[in-house]
Parts: structure tokens; sequence; C-alpha cells
């Protein structure tokens, strides 16, 4: 998982591009009527934007009657938006850039709202609302994303700072059946703050990551084995050339990449080292 830097340029313009070229006369007039407002509200949201109270806001009810025009505005493939993904995709390391951050085993197929268009239209096309991510990310936070206490229950890769310390593990298991499986899960060794640890747990348990990494990562583990054993190292250079290895991708990816863990984990378990010798 990796930060993003926030959008560059002007919201406001954003809006008042998507709007003019809506070919709908009404529809545009209506929009324009409303941009002065909308633009205090896009004011509002910048402030808590920059002060990380986003769990602050609410839906403001001048905007409801106005919520259907607004959230007409926004179409991931429309050409408004399709420069804009550009614009966004530029402030993403290139590493990452094409794939979901919010998961990190899907591609990029579409915009996340962070404050939900359905209980925020207001904030519909707002550049620093829309988060690139994964259909399957985007269904799986849908319109909750903050629990009965007002705390936010997902990370918000634009303003929430991720921790260096490893906070991902894998364990390698015995599936029972005569292969080998992983167990992913998260912990804290290195002393992130509970704040922030808690919202990645929350993170991780609402979109289901650990699963979802696990069912990835069982896909490496005959590509690794068979890598190893064409392979004219010893096992304890093999060892040492996939640890280094995961290093260099952490510095890529993020210290919890996926990929790496599960990586490191079978190159350090018994179970798949048996599995070398032949």
């Amino acid at each position: 998982m990796k930060n993003f830097r926030e959008f560059d340029g002007d919201s406001k313009e954003v809006y008042r591009n998507a709007v003019e070229r809506k070919e709908d006369a009404l529809l545009r007039a209506r929009l324009t009527g409303i941009a002065a407002t909308l633009g205090g509200q896009y004011d509002v949201y910048d402030y808590n934007f920059n002060r990380g109270s986003l769990s602050m806001l609410h839906g403001n009810p001048l905007f409801v009657h106005h919520g259907p025009d607004i959230r007409s505005l926004y179409g991931y493939d429309t050409l408004v938006l399709r420069e804009l993904r550009n614009r966004i995709q530029r402030n993403i390391p290139a590493s990452v850039r094409y794939t979901c951050q919010y998961c990190t085993v899907t591609p990029v197929e579409s915009f996340d709202h962070y404050l939900p268009k359905e209980e925020f239209p207001e904030y519909s096309v707002h550049t620093n609302n829309l988060v690139p991510c994964c259909k399957t990310c985007n269904g799986y936070k849908s319109y909750v994303w903050r629990n009965n206490a007002g705390e936010r229950l997902f990370l918000n890769f634009y303003r929430d700072i991720l921790p260096a310390e490893r906070f991902l593990f894998a364990d390698v298991i015995d599936d029972g059946q005569g292969d080998i499986d992983f167990r992913y899960y998260l912990a804290n060794p290195s002393g992130i703050p509970l704040s922030t640890f808690n919202l990645i747990q929350s993170h991780f348990t609402r979109l289901r990551l650990e699963e979802r990494m696990r069912m990835k990562a069982v896909g490496i583990i005959s590509e690794l084995e068979n890598s190893l054993l064409v392979s004219t190292l010893s096992t304890a250079e093999s060892t040492a050339e996939v640890l280094a290895s995961a290093q260099r991708n952490f510095a890529s990816y993020g210290t919890n990449y996926w990929r790496s863990i599960a990586e490191i984990a079978l190159v350090q378990s018994p179970l798949f080292l048996e599995r070398l010798e032949v």
C-alpha cells in the first residue's frame, strides 16, 4: 500500500467543466445556478480534508433536492472523469499506479467516493473525494464509511500516512490435503499508534483483505517452487536472494506488500523447504 499525493488542480474548475459538457440545457442551467453555493461546500470539504477531520462532516440538506443533478456529473468513463483520472494517476507512484491500493491485489477499475455520493451528493465530483480503486473494494466499502461513534472505517490514501513498520504477516500452513496454504494476519509488534492500527484493522476486515490476499498468494507457491528447483544456487543462497528481492519490492510497493510477505514466509517455512529436497 502506498499513499497518493492529493489533486494539484482546482476542484471547482473540474465541476464547472463537467457542467459545461452536459448537453441538457435545463440541467446545465440548474447546475450552474448552484455553483456558487456548492463552491462554498467545497471549501468546507477542503478545510476538513486538510485538518484530517472528514469524519466530522454531515451531508448538507441544501443539496438533497439537487442530488440527482449533481450525481449525474459523475461517470467513470466520461471525458471529464477520464481526464481527471489521468491527472490523479500522475500523483500516484508509478509502481502502483494501476493497482488498487485499498487492497493491492486487483487493478484499478473505478473511483471510490470516500464520502459516499448517496450521503454527500455535493462531493460527487470533488477531486479529493475520488479514490482510484477496484470494483471489488468499491462494492465492499459501499456507503458505510464510519461507525456509530463517528469513527472512520477505511484508510484515506490521500491523508492517512501509512506506517513504515510492518503490520501484515503470513504463516505457511498445512491445508490438510497434502498441500500448503497461507494465513494472513495483522499484528502490531512495532508499536504503531493504536488509533492508526485500529483503522488499518477495520480497513482490512471490511474489505476482506486477509482472505483476498491469501487466495492471490496461493498462486505463487508453485511459481516460487519451480523457480528454486531449477536454480543452480544452494537453498541458503536462494533463500537469501528471495529475501533480498522482497526488501527491494517493499521499497517499491510498500512495507506491507502481500506478495513479498508470502515469499518470505515460504522460504522460512520447513513445510515449503522440504518440497525442494529432490
